[in-house]
């Protein structure tokens, strides 16, 4: 965050659970020397003119986020944070609104989503999760129950699907050029990183 805020004019959207917030702030401060604005209805016209300033940092609840989806998306974030993202995992049942509206709100947003617990029940929390950062790589929920829960192809996961993800990569870095370049990710290392889901589709075939 502190490398994006010193590249340029950057907007960068936090959202957690609310008990979380001003310990966000604080250590944002205290430890980076960033500056950021909490905001939830009472200070909203605030937020308003803050948002307009050079490299906002707002943090938000994920309730406040949701419910002012409409209004948080008429600005063009660079970048967005999730803590507790784990939290957002049933955004494939249906009547999930939260996880739905918040999917909308940062679709098109590089995001970092932080958790330390991303499984709970199913394989489907990790559909859930990953969906928020490429619905494309999964298909659909319907694709996925089929292949890895009903006929459990995990081997097809090992063999096939880091090749395709490599496919998913290259479209990508062609259509959100932009954000790679100032995050400076390189190809390479986005690569290692899909090995590593790979040891993790590994470890959860253990379990199941």
């Amino acid at each position: 965050m502190k490398y994006l805020i010193n590249s340029g004019d950057y907007k960068i959207l936090l959202i957690m659970p609310s008990n979380l917030r001003k310990q966000w702030q604080v250590e944002l401060d205290e430890k980076f020397g960033i500056d950021s604005l909490i905001v939830d209805s009472s200070n909203w016209d605030e937020y308003k003119t803050y948002v307009g300033k050079k490299n906002p940092v707002v943090i938000v609840s994920y309730n406040f986020a949701s419910r002012r989806k409409t209004e948080f998306l008429k600005t063009a974030w660079n970048f967005c944070i999730f803590d507790e993202a784990h939290r957002l995992r049933n955004i494939h049942k249906n009547g999930s609104i939260m996880a739905n509206n918040l999917f909308e709100l940062t679709k098109n947003i590089p995001k970092l989503m932080l958790t330390a617990t991303p499984m709970q029940n199913s394989l489907l929390d990790l559909f859930g999760l990953i969906k928020f950062i490429d619905e494309r790589i999964f298909y659909s929920k319907a694709v996925f129950s089929e292949r890895y829960i009903k006929k459990e192809q995990y081997e097809d996961l090992k063999k096939n699907d880091i090749d395709r993800h490599k496919e998913s990569l290259d479209r990508m870095l062609a259509y959100q050029g932009k954000y790679l370049k100032f995050l400076n990710m390189r190809k390479a290392r986005m690569i290692r990183w899909l090995h590593l889901m790979q040891r993790l589709f590994l470890l959860i075939q253990k379990e199941y």
